[in-house]
């Protein structure tokens, strides 16, 4: 009698571990939101750019790197566009993660969204055709209330080319070794 309830409830935490997908970061602060404006970028080499736009894109590289919870190699396996119950378009992207740089995730597999309020729908919109293969994927997460999981997120797709994904490992390789070196001076500093 005991085993069957045991089998039950291991059986319902099991599927509730599993339900969940990539664990909440820090709160979302608005003025990440231009890092991680649900959108798209189609700048295959960002350190070939020029001026004011090039220095721009290569800080937004380089804050990624260094905010986002997720970092990872992504395939896109299906776009949908529709309108949401609240009347606003939107984006639904399901991606499989390929490689994951930088991050936990227990799910591979999730649902990217971005409507018609996001900073980055615009061109994701426009370059809706450049949503197939392999992206590199930005993810900042947060506890919301409201969502199924209790987990929201804000993303940015960058191409995988060479040039943007060596980029990316050397940042995240540098963000690696300063979180090392901070997780060191604390112990030093509890000894």
């Amino acid at each position: 009698m005991k085993q069957p309830l045991f089998i039950s409830l291991l059986l319902i935490f099991c599927m509730m571990a599993c339900a969940t997908t990539i664990q909440p970061g820090k709160p979302f602060d608005d003025s990440e939101r231009r890092f991680f404006d649900d959108g798209i970028d189609v700048v295959e080499d960002v350190s070939s750019l020029q001026g004011q736009f090039g220095f721009e894109e290569r800080e937004d590289m380089d804050a990624r790197c260094n905010l986002a919870d997720v970092v990872g190699v992504v395939e896109i396996l299906s776009v949908h566009s529709n309108t949401g119950a609240d009347g606003v378009e939107e984006i639904r992207i399901e991606v499989q993660v390929k490689e994951l740089i930088y991050g936990e995730m227990t799910n591979r597999q999730i649902q990217l969204r971005s409507n018609a309020n996001a900073l980055g729908y615009t061109l994701l919109n426009r370059y809706e055709s450049a949503l197939s293969g392999s992206k590199i994927l930005f993810m900042r997460t947060f506890h919301i209330s409201g969502e199924s999981d209790g987990t929201g997120h804000h993303f940015h797709l960058s191409p995988l080319s060479p040039a943007v994904l060596s980029e990316v490992k050397r940042l995240v390789k540098k963000r690696r070794n300063a979180e090392s070196g901070k997780d060191k001076q604390h112990a030093q500093v509890k000894e």
